[in-house]
């Protein structure tokens, strides 16, 4: 298998756990974990598998299909903008991080590259200047942050009170 078709394999491995926490199921997750947590690790994995629900299954089966590294058309939109106006992507941490070291920003931008051109990188970068990238000085402002979303660091995490900003 190639380096991309290792990275797709782990990043979809990967998102039976992350997709539970970033979509708010991080305490049903950790409680399912705590009651297998005697079973052998692939046992443990068939079940964490198997207690995905339909819609789950739907998206990883739609990756799984796909041609395009794993990014799919229901999806087109949000993988648009991510390349073009934020440039982030959910990498691995150096030390220990649930995702694998393949998924590291060249997978990302490769796939942003593909997907849309070469011109794409530059055009997120120039986005984020624009706008202000996490330093909006915008007024009257609520922001709003998954305390345990993976996205959140797209947001404004830092505030200016004196613009009445508020971070959340």
């Amino acid at each position: 298998a190639t380096d991309l078709d290792n990275a797709l394999f782990a990043r979809t491995l990967v998102h039976f756990y992350v997709g539970k926490v970033q979509y708010g199921k991080r305490t049903q997750l950790c409680e399912f974990l705590e009651n297998i947590a005697d079973l052998p690790i692939l046992e443990r994995f068939k079940k964490v598998a198997d207690n995905y629900d339909e819609n789950d299954y739907k998206y990883l089966d739609e990756v799984l299909r796909t041609e395009n590294n794993g990014h799919i058309s229901t999806g087109d939109a949000w993988h648009y903008q991510y390349c073009t106006e934020y440039g982030y992507f959910q990498t691995p941490y150096d030390g220990v991080s649930m995702r694998s070291k393949l998924l590291k920003l060249p997978y990302w931008q490769q796939g942003c590259r593909e997907s849309f051109g070469d011109q794409i990188i530059t055009e997120a970068r120039e986005t984020n200047v624009f706008f202000g990238s996490d330093m909006i000085r915008g007024s009257n402002t609520f922001y709003t942050n998954g305390g345990e979303d993976p996205w959140q660091w797209v947001g404004v995490t830092h505030v200016y009170e004196e613009l009445n900003q508020v971070s959340r």
